[in-house]
């Protein structure tokens, strides 16, 4: 039920800070949703590459996560 979850949050959210979601393909018993490509990776990864980020870059990327959840959050399906 989590996937359907995700989908139905996905589903018709469009902001610049949150990955589309493009298809879901049923495979048998599962599941797959198919975004769209986020050529910039993950900030999970970005940080673990680099370390620890400047304190502007850190207040960069909050901005956009808060904006992203804001947005998500007044968009919700209830």
């Amino acid at each position: 039920h989590q996937i359907k979850s995700e989908i139905l949050a996905l589903t018709g959210l469009c902001h610049d800070n949150i990955i589309r979601l493009v298809d879901k393909v049923d495979c048998g018993e599962s599941t797959a949703i198919v975004t769209e490509f986020a050529a910039g990776g993950e900030l999970r990864d970005l940080v673990n590459k680099r370390g620890m980020l400047s304190e502007c870059e850190a207040r960069y990327y909050f901005r956009q996560v808060a904006l992203a959840i804001s947005y998500a959050h007044n968009s919700a399906k209830y």
